[in-house]
């Protein structure tokens, strides 16, 4: 609980907020309905995002891996290094799940299965860890 209410005491002191689930889902699918947002097939292409794969068994994550994909980065990757989507947004596939308004999206790098991807509910508890994090949504308004 602590996480969460200090999120929103930051969201509201920036004048920001965090995304509901539904915003989150279309701007991570390019807008469109496809089950993930590179489209229906899995697994995902090169370059998509920083999920479990062959760096993360590097540095000993044993749980499982996407075979076939090397990101480059066994945990967390920096912000901006996979290519931003159509909507300008980057590092929507995977790196940390990301707190929405009530649940989690995303996936983190520890994700290598297709139902804990994207448009899913995330199960992690709030709290300090590295697989978790926040982005946030400006409303715009129009003059």
């Amino acid at each position: 609980e602590q996480p969460a209410r200090e999120i929103a005491a930051f969201c509201t002191w920036a004048g920001m907020r965090l995304p509901e689930e539904e915003e989150w889902d279309w701007a991570a699918g390019n807008g469109r309905d496809d089950r993930f947002p590179w489209g229906p097939e899995w697994p995902p292409p090169a370059g998509t995002g920083n999920l479990a794969d062959a760096a993360a068994t590097r540095i000993g994550w044993w749980w499982g891996a996407i075979a076939g994909l090397d990101d480059g980065h066994g945990a967390t990757a920096p912000a901006g290094r996979f290519p931003a989507n159509r909507f300008g947004l980057l590092d929507m596939v995977g790196n940390v799940w990301e707190h929405c308004a009530r649940e989690m999206r995303s996936g983190a790098w520890t994700e290598f299965r297709p139902s804990r991807l994207m448009s899913r509910r995330g199960e992690e508890e709030a709290g300090p860890n590295p697989a978790v994090g926040f982005r946030v949504v400006m409303d715009l308004t129009e003059k």
